[in-house]
């Protein structure tokens, strides 16, 4: 994997800068829901029973639809629909401004949560087409990461100083931006027929072995892509109810609830070191090696906890988490990516890191009465040795079905 490396990208800066453009609106939308759901409650009266409906809907509608365009993506037209998504988004969040009623706006915030859904798969099936795609997926990861801090910081502000109406408008401020990145894409960065092919240079296989590079179809039974799917399972099983839980973790230790929120802020730029290191390393070392080092940091996480109880191990833990994090998501993305580049199983990334978080969330309450506060991580080192063991089938698989065959 070496040589992956020394692969010139041959997308144009033009596609590079609008492939991680049309992922920051979504990602700004999507994120800052903690605060908006503060702000409904501050500013609209609503109890803590209908946030936690807004944020159901908004979170499994998408999932229908978003099916329904895998299911169909090789047909489609990926500007046109992520086309209708901005509209749908911008529109749904637009129409907010103007809701006073609970359930209209239960309407509205599906609508924005199937617009966002949308983009940022489409954003994957663009980022996943280029020639060494965890080094874009590692720059998504910074900037996405970068313009959530930023939000985290700006919002609170905005709310204060204008109440939701600000709070929309922020967002809307990205629309005309992630117009432009919609419209100098392609409607599909690589057709189906080219599937397997795209990452190889098929005129020097010809030329130097009398061989065609293998085409394969893809189909939803393909080992390699499920295996790669389910290995981001694995690591959004870990990731995201382990953070979601940081608090009750901390209030186990009997940490003070404001310096659990300090550590939380302070490692998230260790979480920007780990995607810009995902970005510079590209495939030099492939993807299992960096999937069985992110385990190993897990591992100390862990071990950190169960050694020491007090704020040392707490910080240790949570930036061995952050870390992980921003470092690993990379590497998975671009595998799901190589093993379908048609995108159908990039788009079901959201719903399978939604499925990983509810399963484990319920579960979560069982696992620290039972293990104490170091229990997420070590069932978290067990999700992520699985997730790397299943990565490395899959790669494997996929490698094999790339292999030349005569003509």
């Amino acid at each position: 994997m070496e040589q992956a490396e020394k692969i010139k990208e041959t997308r144009g800066i033009k596609y590079l800068i609008a492939c991680q453009v049309i992922a920051w609106q979504p990602s700004l939308v999507a994120f800052m829901t903690p605060l908006y759901f503060g702000a409904l409650a501050r500013i609209e009266g609503y109890s803590n029973q209908q946030l936690a409906t807004i944020g159901t809907v908004e979170t499994l509608t998408p999932v229908i639809f978003v099916t329904i365009v895998a299911l169909m993506i090789a047909r489609l037209n990926i500007r046109f629909v992520c086309i209708a998504a901005l509209s749908l988004m911008a529109g749904a969040i637009a129409t907010c401004i103007f809701i006073d009623d609970y359930q209209t706006l239960l309407f509205a915030r599906a609508g924005v949560g199937v617009g966002y859904a949308i983009l940022s798969s489409a954003a994957n099936v663009y980022i996943a087409a280029t020639r060494v795609p965890v080094r874009w997926f590692g720059w998504q990861m910074t900037l996405t990461t970068l313009l959530t801090m930023a939000g985290l910081a700006v919002m609170p502000y905005v709310e204060q100083s204008f109440g939701l109406y600000g709070f929309y408008t922020v967002l809307l401020l990205f629309t005309p931006l992630t117009l432009w990145a919609i419209s100098v894409l392609p409607s599909h960065p690589r057709p189906s027929d080219e599937a397997k092919g795209h990452h190889i240079d098929e005129e020097e296989i010809e030329e130097k072995t009398g061989a065609k590079p293998k085409t394969v179809n893809v189909s939803w039974l393909s080992a390699a892509p499920l295996l790669a799917l389910l290995a981001y399972m694995f690591y959004g099983a870990f990731i995201y109810p382990t953070y979601n839980f940081s608090d009750r973790i901390g209030s186990h230790m009997q940490l003070d609830p404001l310096f659990i929120g300090f550590v939380l802020s302070a490692t998230a730029p260790i979480g920007i070191v780990g995607s810009l290191l995902a970005s510079y390393l590209g495939e030099r070392f492939g993807v299992v090696k960096p999937m069985a080092a992110a385990t190993v940091l897990t591992i100390i996480g862990f071990f950190a906890l169960r050694f020491n109880s007090g704020t040392v191990g707490f910080w240790v833990a949570f930036a061995s988490l952050s870390f992980v994090w921003n470092f690993a998501q990379p590497f998975l993305a671009a595998s799901v990516g190589r093993a379908d580049p048609d995108g159908r199983f990039l788009f079901l990334i959201g719903p399978t890191q939604e499925a990983a978080k509810a399963s484990v969330t319920f579960g979560m309450a069982v696992i620290l009465a039972s293990f104490g506060p170091s229990g997420p991580f070590l069932f978290g080192a067990g999700f992520m040795l699985m997730a790397t063991v299943i990565l490395a089938l899959s790669v494997r698989m996929n490698e094999k079905s790339r292999q030349p065959s005569a003509s």
